[in-house]
């Protein structure tokens, strides 16, 4: 017990910010260091507190309760306690898998390369993403005739239709962006679970749908 206790204040700054700088909230979870003894999992996907709410939801139960989890966002790391209720990998391995994301036993996990793959990926879709939005913007200064034009034109393009051009540009960003939240999006729809990613998806798409009602009513 003085020994669990001990490790329980290992490096809490460390977590709660990565969790807070993430999301914008604190994850509710201890440091995965405190259950020192207890079965670790590599979970792809685990980014941010919102994650560790929704695992909690679908693994906490397998194991006895929330409070038998913890978590290190920074590694994606998802920590069994010792004394939790005794549950064989693949179950929660399934159980992980129901909510979009995946996991793999941390032992085994330095073999498994689709978890810095997965890393690589967000940041070359994220990357993409912002270059598609430079270069929508680019678009529209030169299709517009310069910088002071271009500003005077910003959301209604003067009464005309937004440039096919521009249109592509800026709806690649929101593809490319939206890569990985979609995914989650849909596995929350699946779930009846009101996530963080399925409201951004729905905000996302309803702000392009009253954009598109809009412009067609500006140049009507």
């Amino acid at each position: 017990m003085a020994d669990r206790h001990a490790h329980s204040h290992d490096e809490p700054h460390t977590h709660g910010h990565g969790a807070t700088a993430c999301c914008g909230a604190e994850a509710n979870a201890a440091p995965a260091a405190a259950f020192g003894a207890g079965r670790a999992y590599k979970v792809r996907g685990l980014d941010c507190a919102e994650e560790v709410a929704v695992l909690k939801q679908a693994v906490g139960p397998l194991v006895g309760g929330a409070d038998r989890l913890a978590f290190d966002v920074l590694n994606g790391r998802m920590t069994v306690a010792d004394d939790a209720r005794d549950v064989a990998d693949d179950v929660i391995v399934k159980a992980v898998a129901a909510t979009g994301m995946s996991a793999v036993p941390w032992a085994t996990h330095g073999a498994d390369v689709k978890s810095d793959d997965h890393r690589r990926q967000q940041i070359l879709f994220t990357a993409a993403s912002g270059a598609c939005v430079l270069i929508g913007l680019v678009l529209h200064v030169v299709l517009a005739g310069g910088f002071a034009q271009a500003w005077k034109l910003f959301g209604t393009h003067a009464g005309q239709p937004t440039p096919w051009p521009e249109i592509v540009a800026y709806l690649a960003a929101v593809v490319l962006g939206g890569r990985f939240i979609i995914v989650k999006a849909w596995y929350a729809v699946r779930n009846l679970r009101a996530d963080m990613h399925l409201l951004m998806t729905v905000a996302v798409l309803g702000a392009m749908v009253i954009e598109e009602w809009f412009e067609a009513a500006t140049v009507t």
